[in-house]
């Protein structure tokens, strides 16, 4: 059978399209780190306070927000086996930031995986996994947990600084939002994170 150059681009749409249909919330992680790969080479990683990522149509789109207000958005698809993310966007947002000096990109991943744990554990329990997952935004947030009152050093009520997750998912046909703080106590290197209706200091992408 004689293959023209038309039947041969449908064909290639109908490829693309059922690698894409393949993208879901299972594969927000490999979007971040492949993103994050690009992004590291534009600005310094641990100036980053806040990420968010969508899954959309065909991608998933990544979005990052630097202490220095630069805001870098890349588009993630898969090419063969490998995820691979182009940049979509250079821009600078004004807005302010609540990001403490010595917290690094890596605790803030940390107290995201974290996050993820805790949302994933729920999901099993409810019989769904992270693939219900549409989108999700990480940023940190500076609150006074003890209302002014000062600790000793050895007092275990300090909390470290908050990092917040939002997650959009959909579960039994319906729309959700939760999100989840995560911090830790005192002289602890695990997180806490508790779920809660409501964010604080969420910024905008």
């Amino acid at each position: 059978m004689k293959v023209t150059f038309l039947s041969a681009f449908i064909l290639s749409l109908l490829s693309f399209g059922a690698s894409a249909s393949q993208v879901s919330g299972l594969d927000l992680a490999k979007a971040l780190n492949s993103s994050l790969e690009e992004a590291s080479v534009e600005v310094d990683v641990n100036s980053i306070y806040a990420f968010q990522s969508i899954v959309e149509d065909h991608e998933i789109e990544v979005s990052f927000l630097s202490e220095d207000h630069l805001h870098l958005t890349y588009g993630c698809h898969y090419h063969g086996s490998t995820m691979a993310c182009h940049e979509e966007g250079h821009d600078h947002k004004n807005q302010s930031v609540s990001k403490s000096g010595e917290k690094t990109f890596s605790n803030i991943l940390s107290a995201h995986e974290s996050a993820v744990a805790k949302l994933t554990k729920t999901l099993t329990r409810r019989g769904a996994d992270f693939g219900a997952v549409s989108a999700l935004k990480v940023w940190t947030h500076t609150d006074d947990h003890d209302h002014g009152h000062a600790h000793k050093l050895s007092d275990d009520h300090d909390h470290g600084q908050d990092v917040w997750t939002k997650f959009n998912y959909t579960l039994a046909g319906k729309d959700q939002v939760i999100y989840v703080l995560c911090h830790t106590h005192g002289h602890d290197t695990e997180f806490s994170c508790h779920y809660s209706k409501t964010g604080e200091g969420e910024p905008q992408f």
